[in-house]
């Protein structure tokens, strides 16, 4: 190209040889095998057959199955809380809601997310709604901890993402938490 036709701002172009070439292919090769492996795969005695990806299955459907059954006794408690306690029914039954829904997300389309025959009940909501706002608090607590260690636990990111929401929904419902019954006069919030 004639030198007053080049623009002075605009570097030349470069031709790449052949050897930049073949090493940035060898290179992005080499990325695209490696980016697969994770740690696991790469340590010895790691086990490579597919009966691993099985495991991961069965381990996050025995996960699924034990955080689904306590969504479901959570959400029977917060539902013979409402009744036991009707000046906090709306609490509660918000709480029982948030349960449902939890259930529901984790139960597959074709099944029902109401807690099946047999299932244990709930346990027994205390007398004062003081002691059964604390109790509730405590167990929607240890639930939360129980999601996050969920979350840490699945196999499947997807599964990780689900019980990760619910912990956050749970922490946020625990943000709200009365600090005291709504028939002892103080509507405050914790």
């Amino acid at each position: 190209m004639p030198e007053e036709l080049q623009d002075p701002q605009v570097a030349p172009v470069r031709t790449a040889t052949r050897r930049a070439l073949l090493g940035g292919s060898a290179t992005v090769a080499a990325a695209g095998v490696l980016g697969g492996c994770d740690a696991g795969d790469l340590t010895p005695g790691a086990d490579p057959e597919p009966g691993s990806v099985e495991a991961e299955v069965d381990a996050d459907t025995l996960l699924v199955e034990e955080v689904l059954s306590d969504v479901r006794s959570l959400a029977g408690w917060a539902a013979a809380a409402a009744r036991r306690h009707p000046r906090s029914r709306r609490h509660w039954a918000q709480l029982a809601a948030m349960h449902e829904a939890h259930a529901a997300a984790l139960t597959p389309d074709e099944a029902d997310p109401a807690a099946p025959p047999g299932t244990p009940a709930p346990g027994r909501v205390p007398a004062a709604a003081a002691a059964a706002l604390r109790a509730g608090r405590a167990r929607e607590q240890a639930h939360q901890d129980r999601l996050v260690a969920a979350a840490a636990a699945a196999g499947s990111g997807r599964l990780a993402r689900l019980f990760a929401s619910m912990a956050a929904a749970t922490a946020q419902r625990l943000a709200l938490w009365p600090a005291s019954s709504p028939s002892s006069g103080a509507g405050g919030r914790s």
